[in-house]
C-alpha cells in the first residue's frame, strides 16, 4: 500500500486542475496515490484528469455534493498509511510530501496530524506564510486551530484518524476548521516549520455580489452546530463566549472587507448591528467603534 493518499476534490476547475496533478505527480516522494473526487464537474475536467498517464491516479466521479462529501469519499477509498489533501486550484512545492514524511518518521509515525506552512498568495497582512503551531498540548492546539485557522493544503493525518473523523457534508464553509478542531481536540498536532504549499487566496467576499447570505448563514451554522455538540469541552479550554465571539468577528469580517470595499454602506451597518447583538466584550466593542467609523467614512466620502 502506498504512504500517502493525496485527495484533491474539484469542482468545475478544468483550467487550474492540471497544475494542481503536476504538482503532486513531481514530488521528491514518490510513495503515494493520488485521488481525484470530481464533484459532479460539467467543464472538461474528465478529459483533464484522462491527459494523465500515471498510474497512482484515481479518479473518481460523484454527483455534486460540496467539498466534505468529495474529502469523505477520498477517505473512504484510500489505501495510504497517512492521508494529505490539496484544493484543485492549489500546488504542493516539490518537497511537500518528502518534508511530511521526514517529520512522520522522526516522530515515530505516529497516529497523528502533521501540517507543514503555506505560502499565501494575495493575501495581505501575512508576509507570505502562515502561523506557526509552538504547542503541545490538546489545549494548546485547540487554541492554535480556533484562532489562527489550519490550511488544509498542509496537512496530512494518519488514515485512522481518516475512518474516525469524517467532514460535516451539510456545511460548506468553516468545515475544514470544523474537522481540524475535532482531530485535535484528540489527537497530537505537529508543526513542520518549512514552506511546502503554495496557496491562492481567493476574495471570498466577491459572494457579495452573489449568494453571501448562502455562505454566511451556512459558516455559523457550522459554528453552532459545534458548539451543539463540544460546546462545554471547548469553552473550558478556550472561554465561555467563544462561539458568540467567532460568530461576531465573522459579522465584523463582512462589515470591513464586504460591505465598506462593495460600498453597501446599509447592509454594514446590519452586519454590524446583528454582530452587537451576539456578542460585547471590551475588545469586540472597540472593534465595534473602529468599524462603525469605517462605514460612516466610507458613506461620506461616498
Amino acid at each position: 500500500m502506498p504512504f500517502f493518499s493525496v485527495i484533491i476534490p474539484s469542482f468545475n476547475r478544468a483550467d487550474k486542475l492540471g497544475a494542481c496533478i503536476t504538482s503532486v505527480l513531481e514530488q521528491t516522494f514518490p510513495d503515494f496515490e493520488l485521488l481525484i473526487i470530481d464533484d459532479g464537474s460539467t467543464d472538461n475536467t474528465r478529459e483533464v484528469v484522462a491527459s494523465f498517464t500515471d498510474k497512482r491516479i484515481i479518479y473518481t466521479y460523484q454527483e455534486n455534493k460540496e467539498r466534505s462529501a468529495s474529502r469523505n469519499k477520498g477517505m473512504s477509498l484510500a489505501r495510504g498509511r497517512y492521508i494529505a489533501f490539496l484544493d484543485s486550484d492549489d500546488v504542493y512545492s516539490a518537497h511537500h510530501l518528502q518534508s511530511l514524511y521526514g517529520a512522520i518518521a522522526a516522530s515515530g509515525f505516529p497516529v497523528a496530524m502533521i501540517k507543514t506552512r503555506v505560502n499565501y498568495i494575495g493575501k495581505p497582512g501575512y508576509n507570505g506564510k502562515d502561523f506557526i503551531y509552538t504547542g503541545s498540548s490538546v489545549e494548546s492546539a485547540l487554541q492554535f486551530v480556533w484562532k489562527k485557522g489550519c490550511q488544509l493544503n498542509s496537512v496530512c493525518v494518519h488514515s485512522d484518524i481518516g475512518r474516525a473523523i469524517f467532514f460535516p457534508e451539510q456545511f460548506f464553509w468553516f468545515e475544514d476548521i470544523y474537522w481540524a478542531l475535532l482531530v485535535v481536540r484528540k489527537y497530537k498536532l505537529i508543526q513542520v516549520d518549512i514552506v511546502t504549499v503554495d496557496y491562492k487566496e481567493s476574495d471570498i467576499f466577491s459572494l457579495l455580489d452573489k449568494n453571501y447570505h448562502k455562505y454566511l448563514d451556512n459558516c455559523i451554522a457550522c459554528i453552532r452546530s459545534l458548539e451543539q455538540l463540544h460546546g462545554a469541552e471547548f469553552k473550558k479550554l478556550l472561554g465561555k463566549r467563544c462561539f458568540d465571539i467567532k460568530v461576531s468577528e465573522l459579522y465584523l469580517g463582512f462589515v470591513v472587507k464586504g460591505a465598506v470595499k462593495k460600498r453597501r454602506i446599509l447592509q454594514g451597518f446590519t452586519y454590524l448591528r446583528k454582530a452587537i447583538e451576539v456578542c460585547i466584550t471590551p475588545k469586540l466593542t472597540g472593534k465595534y467603534i473602529y468599524y462603525t467609523f469605517r462605514l460612516l467614512r466610507s458613506y461620506i466620502t461616498g
